[in-house]
This record gives structure tokens, C-alpha cells and sequence, in this order.
């Protein structure tokens, strides 16, 4: 089992293909045909299994949008 913070070195392979190596995938739970998300934090890449929750929300947040036929700019330029 991966303890926090330890690192492990993985390999980029042809068109950047990368293996997870199996301690992290099976304490992770991710399978095959899984799909992670993968965020840029610095200079380093952030892989999760699930969408944050601010994701979520934000694709809520445009499809309630779209389906009212709002823009971003309603939004902001909203008056009380």
C-alpha cells in the first residue's frame, strides 16, 4: 500500500501513454477502461478517478444555462 507522499516513477510511453502502477490502481480502485481526470497543478499533473464536486457543479451550472438560453455575461451583468 502507497503511504501519502511516497513517489513512485512512471514511465511515458509512445503517444504519452502512461502505466498506473497496480498497488495504486487496485488501492484506488480503478479498472480498465476507467476514465481519470487529469488536472495541471504547477508543474506537476493531477489524476483522479472522479470529477471534483465544483466540476459538478459547474456542468450543472451550464446546462441550466444553456437550456435557458443564458450567457455568462447575463449572469455578471445581472442588476438587483
Amino acid at each position: 500500500m502507497q503511504r501519502l507522499n511516497e513517489i513512485e516513477k512512471i514511465k511515458v510511453w509512445e503517444r504519452g501513454q502512461i502505466t498506473i502502477p497496480k498497488d495504486l490502481r487496485e488501492e484506488m480502485e480503478i479498472k480498465e477502461n476507467d476514465v481519470l481526470y487529469a488536472e495541471k497543478i504547477g508543474r506537476g499533473i493531477f489524476l483522479r478517478p472522479k470529477e471534483t464536486v465544483i466540476l459538478e457543479i459547474q456542468k450543472k451550472g451550464e446546462e441550466l444555462m444553456r437550456q435557458k438560453g443564458l450567457k455568462i455575461n447575463d449572469l455578471i451583468n445581472e442588476e438587483d
